[in-house]
């Protein structure tokens, strides 16, 4: 095996380990909000308040599984 393939598959792992945290940071960010949201509503308010607060848990974990860095920045800014 030559350097330039193992730096090649090296490289392709790499992307691929990347691709995989990046799939798993999207699926807990989404399902955490939800459950959040779920959990809050039905405490607070019944069923109608945990289908509302889990829809816009939804928008809100969708959200910040498409920006890691707002999720960052929140954490800094709220125990920096």
């Amino acid at each position: 095996m030559t350097s330039g393939a193992f730096l090649a598959g090296r490289e392709n792992l790499l992307k691929t380990l990347m691709t995989a945290v990046r799939y798993i940071w999207i699926f807990s960010a989404i399902v955490a909000g939800t459950a959040i949201g779920t959990i809050y509503g039905w405490e607070r308010h019944g069923l109608g308040g945990a289908l509302g607060f889990g829809l816009i848990g939804f928008a809100l974990g969708a959200t910040f599984a498409n920006s890691p860095e707002l999720v960052l920045e929140l954490l800094v800014s709220i125990y920096g």
